[in-house]
Formats: C-alpha cells, sequence, structure tokens
C-alpha cells in the first residue's frame, strides 16, 4: 500500500518539470508528510486537452458516494482488480492523473516488539521525481453543490528493492509511458502492462519516529535515522 509520501520540491516546480500548466495560484510544497486527505499535487487532462496541474485532496471519492468520509478507504486502488472495483471504475475508464512524489513511506515491525513499527523512506536512487499512476473523482455536495475533487493511487505486488520492507507499492509509470496512462484515449486493457512493479532503481533508509505524526512535516522526516552505538554506556 501507500499511506505516506513526499514531494520535496515546490509544487509549480514540479509542474513546469512535467509539462503541466497550473490552474491556479496556489503556493504548495516542498512536503514530506502528505498524508491521507490532506491535499497533494496532481496531473490530469484538462478540458482542453492539455497537461493540468491541480491540487486535490487524497482519498478518492467517489461521485455516487454519499457522503465525503468514504475518501479515506480509497487511498489506495488495487492494479489488479480496478478495473471492475465498483469504486474505482469509472475513473479507471476516463480519469486518470498522475501523482508526482520524491518518495513514500513504509513502516515494518521491530524484531521481539511486533507493535513497535519503524518508519523507512523509499525513494528513487537517482533522486529524481517520479509519478504514480492516480485515478481522480469530482464529487458534489447534495445540498450545496460544491465540488469536491480527490484521487487515489494504485498499487502493485512489490519490486525486489522493497519487498525486504512490504509486499505493496504505489505504481511508478515511466516517463515514457506517462502520456499514455493520461490520454483518455487509451483502453484500459491496453494500459495493464503499466502496472507492475517499478523496474527502475529505489533506496531506502530507516528515518525517526517523527513522520508517524500527521502534523509533522520538514527535511527531517526523510533523515537517516542515525544508528545507536552498541556499547552505548550511561553516565549516571
Amino acid at each position: 500500500m501507500c499511506g505516506r509520501f513526499t514531494l520535496s520540491s515546490p509544487w509549480k516546480t514540479v509542474a513546469k518539470l512535467l509539462g503541466a500548466e497550473p490552474v491556479d495560484d496556489a503556493e504548495w510544497g516542498p512536503a514530506y508528510n502528505i498524508c491521507p486527505t490532506d491535499p497533494a499535487g496532481v496531473i490530469r487532462v484538462g478540458p482542453a486537452g492539455n497537461a493540468e496541474a491541480a491540487l486535490f485532496k487524497w482519498g478518492l471519492v467517489p461521485w455516487w458516494a454519499k457522503h465525503p468520509r468514504v475518501g479515506v478507504r480509497f487511498i489506495n486502488a488495487r492494479s489488479e482488480t480496478v478495473a471492475t472495483t465498483a469504486a474505482f471504475r469509472d475513473a479507471f475508464r476516463q480519469a486518470r492523473c498522475l501523482v508526482p512524489a520524491s518518495g513514500f513511506y513504509e513502516w515494518t515491525a521491530e524484531p521481539g516488539a511486533p507493535k513497535k513499527k519503524q518508519p523507512h523512506w523509499i525513494h528513487p536512487a537517482d533522486g529524481d521525481v517520479v509519478t504514480f499512476a492516480g485515478l481522480w473523482a469530482e464529487w458534489r455536495d447534495p445540498t450545496t453543490k460544491a465540488p469536491l475533487l480527490t484521487f487515489t493511487i494504485l498499487t502493485t505486488a512489490a519490486s525486489e528493492d522493497v519487498r525486504p520492507l512490504h509486499d505493496r507499492m504505489p505504481v511508478v509509470l515511466d516517463a515514457a509511458d506517462r502520456a499514455r496512462w493520461l490520454d483518455p484515449a487509451s483502453a484500459p486493457d491496453a494500459l495493464a502492462p503499466l502496472l507492475g512493479p517499478w523496474r527502475g532503481k529505489l533506496s531506502h533508509h530507516p528515518v525517526g519516529p517523527g513522520v508517524s505524526n500527521v502534523r509533522a512535516d520538514g527535511p527531517e522526516l526523510i533523515a537517516p535515522l542515525r544508528a545507536r552505538p552498541e556499547n552505548l554506556e550511561l553516565e549516571l
């Protein structure tokens, strides 16, 4: 799964890098602890057919949902069943997006203490921004008709680099595949080859517990955790 991710560059810089035009003047990023229900940057095809960059809320709310709180359940969509799952199948056919990221977090249980979790930051070995495969949806409040724009991140089986930490990971799209993913004319069946484990190189290292606090942010969250000396002597 993917429950937290990072984008260590300003949003407008990332949008320009990916050839997308921001639809508003919102200032956002860098962000080192993007959590479910937070706003995050996505890139989609706009009404004019161009790539648009905008901030959507993380946690997809289908158009038919009775209440937006269901979005908390739909932060991720399994790539193996996305075409048939009721919450995602409409978006998979006609509302695909890119979710730029510089990395994501996973937690592992510590030996002998299964309830104590150690966070790890996983990121491209070359430090580049990657794009997760995403879906978006527009939900309207039944009373006010105000629109709510939300997104989900597709997941797949973990690559060899991620497997020691978790058995799932976000679907990462290579630069050559981004346009095909976004193209509304792309048939869903033809997109299946894009949804497997990423072939690129990923690195990871343990980080401090600060990321577990949803209010925490800052580059210190992705700093490598300093190893505790084995022969540490306490001064009394």
